[in-house]
Order: structure tokens, then sequence, then C-alpha cells
């Protein structure tokens, strides 16, 4: 015995009406959950739209909440920055350049900045750099790679700090820069320049 194919029965408020262009092709009537976009744009199903939208709206919700807490944190560790400075115990720590056993307390700025292609066709850089130590000497023509990866850090404790309403001798020059003078773990002071510390 053979089955006879039913037809299934949908309502005319599930479909729309055709636009001229569909009825030029022999459509009548477009499924309702399609969603008409203007040529060059695809189509889009609404409820795949409107679970995109709501997972946005969910990760927008989750940002601002992330926002928020990272507001709160931040403005606590600036208060607390803010009372560290301004109590005995909580004196600002910073660090100290080292080359060798020497305190850094100045560079210039790069004596040789070149750079080129080589033969093979990669860039090559060549930096070099002058080192002022604290003991007077100087480390001249330093290559500066070399530098980055030898220079050594150590802590030391802010005794002072000139906004640069006094003046100092830097390398032989006059400077009005801020200035710190600092004491190191073992006992050294320091007289140098806010650039040179961190």
């Amino acid at each position: 015995m053979v089955k006879k194919a039913t037809k299934k029965v949908i309502s005319d408020k599930e479909f729309v009406e055709s636009t001229p262009e569909e009825r030029a092709k022999g459509i009548t009537k477009v499924p309702a959950e399609i969603i008409r976009v203007p040529k060059g744009k695809e189509l889009v199903n609404k409820d795949n739209l409107a679970k995109m939208l709501e997972r946005m709206d969910k990760l927008e919700a989750d940002n601002v909440s992330l926002r928020a807490q990272q507001e709160a944190t931040a403005d606590k560790a600036r208060l607390q920055n803010y009372q560290d400075k301004i109590t005995e115990k909580g004196k600002r720590k910073v660090g100290l350049n080292v080359w060798g056993d020497k305190i850094v307390i100045g560079w210039d700025k790069m004596t040789m900045n070149r750079c080129e292609k080589n033969p093979q066709g990669f860039w090559e850089e060549d930096l070099k750099c002058n080192l002022y130590l604290i003991d007077g000497t100087e480390v001249k023509d330093l290559d500066f790679s070399i530098r980055n990866k030898r220079m050594e850090r150590i802590d030391a404790t802010i005794l002072k700090k000139y906004e640069g309403d006094e003046t100092f001798i830097l390398n032989g020059v006059e400077t009005h820069r801020g200035m710190f003078d600092v004491i190191t773990d073992d006992g050294t002071k320091v007289t140098i320049d806010d650039r040179f510390v961190n």
C-alpha cells in the first residue's frame, strides 16, 4: 500500500507579500522569518540575530561591571600610594641603574643611530650611547643592545625631591630639571636627574 503525500497547511500569517523583483521570478509569498536586506548585504535569520544581540548585551554588561571593579581598585591603589608618600613608613622606593658596580647617573642621546638594510634584505640597527657613572667616569660609544642586556637595577629610597626650582650641574651642564636625593640599601647617597630613576 502506497501512502499519499500530505500537504502541510501553513496560515497566511507566517508569510509576507513578495517584492516586485520576487514576483518577477514567480515568488508570490516569502516566509516571515526572513529579513529583507538591501542588495550587497546578507540575509539574516531573526532568531540568530536576536541571540547574537543578547550575547552582545551580556558582554557589554560584563565589561561595564569589570570597568567599575578596575576603577574601584585603581582608586584604592591611588589612595594607598598617597598615604604611603605622606607617612614615614611609606618612603618611596625607586630603581637605579648600575653598570658594573657603579651607579649610572646619566646617559646621552644616541651618539650613533643608524638603521640600514643588509644585503640579505633584513633591517639592522647600529645604536650607541655614552653612560655617566657616579665616580665621574664615562663609558663611551656603548652599544645600546649591550647596555640594555647588562645594565642591572638596585633599589633606593627617595630622601628629597626637587621640583626644578633649584639649579644643578649635571654632566657639566646647568639644569633646572626635577632631581632626587636618594639613598641605596648600602648607604650610598646620590643626587640624580629624575629621568634616570624608575
